[in-house]
């Protein structure tokens, strides 16, 4: 195994297989080689082979004053005790009381900043502590909150935990602040330790990370007797999903199949796998949709409140009549809410990278492929290309990419259509995403399809920006390929054109046949833009020569020169992708 460098200066060098979990009972820390050290403020107690709950937390996650008031608990005891003694019973529940159950309490408060509620930042963190797993350490589980972090870890030297601990917080630290373009500490210095010393203990602290956390992955198989169910369904939240604890160890955030013999700290990779990933996908899609449908309805039960349509209220006599307000609730029939989706197309290209990359040629695991994501493509700029380029993208007629499309659409919709609404209407499914492209693009990470963290997704039902490079009726015939039922809130089209495509009699032949094709097929609403990216450099150039000109953006058109400098810079790629087909 080599030795591998990442940009927080940590080196991993292989070692010796991991051999299991030993549990050596509430007497047997005597007998289990241990060693008590002295922390900045914890003791840390290790031994060889064993199972420990480790605990840190952020720095801004526990007041001063709050601190002080435990190290001074601490310090009264530890007076009590001597170091190199073994612990009894009594010793090791009051200590553990002590510093766990107060503190876990307080941090459960949700005190500080909580940055990692930022999943951006959650997945740093996943990332370094995966970085390692599988040859300095085994993490059996992991559990993030908004202000701390627990994790289930196997050392099979001792020596090796403070090491594990501190690159973890110093690799995901530099990281995190250059995410957030900040600097000073991130972690806590020290940080809690506990030898799990039996089943029904480590049971108990796997349950605790399943049921309290808000990224939570259960990262190994591990029966305790009669205790835990070999098909017991877990949940990972480091970039895939673990099927079912039956199909054996998951180091990468996926079992696929142990029938296919192979577990090198990552992906089972059969095509089996790619399937349940699917499964788990379209799962959470459904979960999460069904969220929002129900946050809609609640908030709509205030929206004359907090959002009264005062002209469109005079404007409407039924809703005059019936003193209501007009969007709210005050139409004679209708009072629809049609919920919105963004990232169609970029959804659909980023599973179809991750099939190609982790489940068919099985160049990555799902934690490393996490991991660079979440490193923002660094040091794999050859791969962020071939991914950005790659001719399986929604947008150029790909029966595979249609199919999952229509897959993804009919998962959307289904939590959604014809559910009522707390207006007296129901819920409609919509393709459109309004400027939601743009500015949930700013706060989503990288994908897997090449596209790198902030950057803008897809938009409505259009493919990502230059991935349909097989021509308009290509296009086209991919919205074609899904029923437009399933989206009955909208179902628009954006395509740009070059002025060449357009021109003359013919041009407009052309533009005529697309629209016709792309109606017969169900669809409602296609919106042009036509441009060459030298027009619209010359117009960022010489702003004061286009104060007429007009650029569509989704379902309305915008002054040029209204548009802030990244919106245009956008829109140049879009016309330079366009001129290059």
């Amino acid at each position: 195994q080599s030795s591998i460098r990442d940009d927080g200066g940590v080196v991993a060098t292989a070692k010796a297989p991991l051999q299991g979990p030993f549990f050596p009972g509430s007497d047997g820390l005597a007998h289990a080689n241990l060693t008590i050290t002295k922390g900045n403020a914890l003791p840390h107690w290790a031994a060889n082979g064993v199972v420990y709950h480790i605990c840190f937390r952020l720095a801004d996650s526990v007041p001063q004053a709050k601190l002080r008031e435990w190290e001074e608990a601490r310090e009264n005891f530890r007076r009590r005790l001597k170091d190199s003694e073994p612990l009894s019973e009594n010793a090791i529940r009051e200590l553990k009381n002590l510093q766990a159950a107060a503190v876990e309490k307080y941090l459960d408060s949700g005190y500080g900043e909580c940055l990692l509620s930022n999943r951006n930042v959650a997945d740093i963190l996943v990332a370094a502590l995966m970085h390692d797993d599988g040859r300095q350490y085994s993490i059996h589980a992991y559990g993030i909150m908004p202000n701390h972090v627990h994790v289930l870890v196997e050392f099979p030297d001792s020596n090796d935990m403070g090491n594990a601990v501190r690159a973890w917080k110093s690799v995901s630290g530099h990281r995190i602040n250059k995410l957030l373009v900040r600097s000073g500490a991130v972690w806590q210095t020290d940080y809690y330790n506990h030898i799990i010393r039996t089943s029904k203990e480590y049971l108990h602290q796997k349950e605790y990370i399943f049921s309290n956390n808000m990224v939570a992955s259960w990262k190994r198989d591990f029966r305790c007797g009669d205790d835990a169910s070999s098909s017991q369904p877990s949940i990972s939240d480091d970039g895939g999903v673990v099927a079912t604890t039956a199909a054996g160890r998951d180091d990468g955030g996926v079992v696929a199949s142990t029938a296919a013999g192979r577990d090198d700290g990552g992906v089972v990779a059969t095509t089996a796998g790619w399937p349940s990933f699917l499964t788990e996908y379209l799962r959470r899609l459904a979960e999460t949709t069904d969220r929002c449908r129900k946050i809609a309805f609640e908030f709509e039960k205030v929206l004359p409140d907090v959002n009264p349509a005062n002209l469109m209220t005079l404007a409407t006599e039924h809703a005059l009549r019936t003193r209501r307000d007009g969007f709210a609730n005050g139409c004679p029939r209708g009072n629809n809410t049609a919920i919105l989706s963004v990232g169609l197309g970029t959804a659909v290209d980023a599973l179809l990278a991750v099939k190609e990359l982790v489940f068919e040629k099985e160049e990555f695991t799902i934690a490393q492929l996490g991991a660079i994501m979440a490193a923002n493509w660094e040091g794999h700029e050859a791969l962020r290309l071939r991914m950005l380029h790659s001719k399986r993208k929604w947008g150029n007629n790909d029966p595979e990419a249609n199919a999952l499309g229509k897959e993804l659409i009919e998962c959307y919709s289904s939590q959604i259509n014809g559910k009522p609404n707390s207006r007296g209407g129901v819920f409609l499914a919509s393709g459109h995403c309004a400027r939601q492209f743009i500015v949930l693009g700013e706060k989503t990470g990288a994908t897997p399809d090449g596209r790198k963290a902030g950057e803008e997704m897809s938009k409505n039902l259009s493919p990502t920006m230059g991935a349909d490079t097989e021509g308009a009726t290509a296009l086209v015939l991919t919205l074609a390929s899904s029923d437009v039922e399933h989206l009955p809130g909208d179902y628009p089209l954006d395509m740009m054109l070059h002025p060449s495509v357009c021109a003359g009699d013919d041009g407009l032949a052309v533009m005529r046949t697309l629209v016709k094709l792309f109606h017969k097929n169900g669809g409602s609403v296609i919106q042009f833009t036509v441009f060459s990216p030298e027009e619209l450099r010359d117009a960022q150039a010489h702003p004061e020569k286009y104060e007429t000109l007009q650029v569509r953006i989704c379902g309305w058109n915008v002054r040029w020169n209204d548009l802030a400098r990244p919106e245009q810079d956008a829109y140049i790629r879009r016309a330079e992708n366009v001129a290059q087909e």
